[in-house]
């Protein structure tokens, strides 16, 4: 799928702001059937799930706050897996057309990707990179550890494998 349209569908379903940048690049990859997803299952609590949610939408808030990203590595970065959150939305904005769960939930974990990649950057480096300047491939997804409806928003909380490097 060309870059620029798993773009728009991100920036469609979960209802970016005009004024983040149109060039981040993630290109989702595939677990094979079998491997990672045997592991234990990841459980998180509660208040690491609602302090997920504040940080990210505090960063799309004050997207160069750096203590911000601190925080949100940290509460991400957990000893066997990265855990994040990802946002699809259920309505249109503009027309209140409800949105398929299934597309809702394929947004919610592309975005879920994208925010994992941040954490796992802003873990080594909090300055870099600038929140909406993302380029690379996404971590491998573990699993999906929790969904729920908030609003017009689906919420998916997705463990990604830690990275190698």
């Amino acid at each position: 799928m060309p870059v620029k349209t798993i773009l728009f569908m991100l920036i469609f379903f979960i209802g970016c702001s005009k004024e983040q940048p149109q060039y981040e690049t993630l290109s989702e990859q595939v677990q094979p059937a079998g491997s990672v997803l045997d592991s234990p299952q990841f459980e998180i609590t509660a208040e690491t799930k609602f302090m997920l949610q504040d940080i990210q939408k505090r960063i799309y808030k004050s997207p160069s706050d750096i203590e911000l990203r601190k925080q949100f590595a940290t509460a991400a970065v957990l000893p066997k897996a990265i855990v994040t959150a990802g946002f699809g939305r259920l309505t249109h904005p503009e027309t209140g057309q409800a949105i398929p769960q299934h597309l809702a939930k394929r947004a919610a974990r592309l975005d879920a990707a994208r925010w994992s990649l941040y954490a796992a950057r802003w873990f080594k480096n909090p300055a870099k990179p600038d929140f909406g300047r993302l380029t690379g491939k996404s971590l491998n997804s573990l699993q999906a550890v929790d969904q729920q409806i908030s609003g017009d928003s689906l919420i998916v909380f997705v463990a990604f494998a830690l990275p190698n490097e």
